[in-house]
């Protein structure tokens, strides 16, 4: 029986939850405006006459009780203060005294209640003048009562309306944070969990909290993750294995080019079997990289950038840096290297000129960006460029020495470990900006 009412009133699915919030707030609405009905509207006119002929009694009452003196001196102050609309004197009203009391109810009821020594004179309300009630007591004390006393005006409607508004914001704010809070905060951690994915590193497992269809989301996801994991862990041990155990075959087959006659045979075979090596190499070393997780550390981006462009300009490539003398932030200064190396070597391949620019850009990030003068890649092919082994012969010319397509894989799986992100972009009027975008870490040094 209990669990049956909880799952009622706290239902485990999205659409329980929405359909409990949306049944609250009818129900909360509904009751703010009925209270606010109930306060704010004035009592009807029929009630506010009850009340006077009940005031009238009262006070016709004290007014026989209490001797004459100073008390009676005091009370007939204070009835003048507290009651406008009633007039105390020992003398009927010039109404009263020329017409007789009719019986009307009103005159019935209040004779009823003081008894026969109280005379009772009641003229009804008419087109030019207020209803009128007036007693004279047994001690010759006068009360004449003119109109229907003023009760509660009923406020303006804006005032009705904002009054409402204070008491609905509250509610309807609480039951918001309770959505934003008990219904969106698990998806905000699971869509959170999926950007973060990264199978180069170790995640805690997504909280499998929330509403059951969430939760189940959590799980599989948690699933999904450690299968990807799993899978590219095992295709890298398999790359490396085969990386590693070609290089007894290639040392054989350089070993037996030696005992070719023909020279040009021979120099040729040489050639593949250096490109077959650089490009093991090659990709020993992006896999290195990808695995690579080193602690950051607090490092002069500038005086890397500085230093880069000076080691290619003594290798007589026209490289100049533009920007800061120190720019602090936190990273590694080998993979920081690195990457300004491939960036700048990509560049010197295809360009007469390269510019490396570091700046500031919004939010205190930092901008580091190779600006080069070449032919430029087209935007259909640019992400294409910088996935492991991307070429684009087509758009740029082929040169000796010529790389195997890894240097702005390497570049961006790097970046990327820092929390950054490359990008390429077109220079004005030709070549190729590339870029990285560091979060906001940096400080002058």
């Amino acid at each position: 029986m209990i669990p049956g009412f909880v799952k009622v009133f706290h239902p485990r699915r999205i659409a329980g939850q929405i359909a409990l919030l949306i049944i609250a707030s009818v129900i909360l609405s509904q009751i703010v405006i009925s209270a606010a009905f109930f306060l704010l509207v004035p009592a009807p006119a029929e009630h506010e006459n009850e009340r006077r002929e009940w005031e009238l009694v009262t006070i016709a009452r004290l007014f026989e009780t209490i001797p004459d003196g100073a008390a009676r001196i005091a009370l007939t102050v204070a009835v003048a203060r507290e009651y406008p609309w009633l007039i105390v004197s020992m003398q009927l009203p010039p109404w009263a005294a020329v017409s007789a009391s009719p019986d009307t109810p009103p005159a019935r009821v209040i004779a009823h209640r003081l008894g026969a020594d109280v005379a009772v004179f009641h003229r009804p309300e008419t087109p030019d003048a207020p209803e009128q009630i007036a007693l004279r007591l047994s001690n010759g004390i006068v009360l004449a009562a003119s109109g229907v006393p003023e009760g509660p005006s009923a406020p303006p409607v804006s005032i009705r309306l904002l009054v409402m508004l204070g008491f609905l914001m509250p509610v309807l704010v609480l039951l918001t944070v309770w959505a934003i809070t008990a219904v969106t905060a698990p998806l905000r951690r699971f869509t959170e969990a999926a950007e973060s994915f990264d199978v180069n590193r170790e995640h805690l497992p997504l909280p499998e909290q929330g509403p059951e269809e969430l939760q189940r989301a959590a799980r599989a996801f948690n699933r999904m993750r450690d299968r990807i994991k799993e899978l590219v862990d095992e295709r890298t041990q398999m790359l490396l294995a085969v990386s590693h155990d070609l290089r007894t075959p290639i040392t054989r087959l350089r070993l037996r080019t030696e005992f070719i006659e023909d020279a040009a045979a021979r120099a040729q075979m040489e050639r593949d079997l250096d490109q077959v090596n650089a490009m093991l190499r090659s990709a020993l070393s992006f896999i290195r990289d990808e695995r690579a997780e080193a602690a950051l550390s607090t490092i002069d981006l500038a005086s890397i950038a500085q230093t880069v462009a000076d080691e290619f300009s003594d290798l007589g490539h026209p490289v100049t840096y533009v920007g800061p003398d120190h720019l602090v932030c936190l990273g590694r200064l080998d993979d920081m290297h690195r990457v300004l190396t491939n960036l700048v070597d990509n560049a010197v391949r295809y360009a007469r000129h390269v510019v490396v620019r570091l700046r500031y850009g919004e939010g205190n990030g930092i901008v580091l960006t190779v600006e080069d003068d070449g032919p430029g890649i087209p935007v259909a092919r640019r992400e294409a460029a910088l996935k492991p082994f991307g070429r684009v012969e087509e758009e740029r010319p082929v040169r000796s020495g010529q790389g195997f397509g890894l240097g702005l894989a390497i570049a961006r799986s790097l970046a990327r470990a820092h929390g950054g992100r490359l990008s390429l972009h077109e220079n004005t009027p030709h070549g190729l900006i590339a870029r990285i975008d560091l979060p906001g870490t940096g400080a002058h040094a």
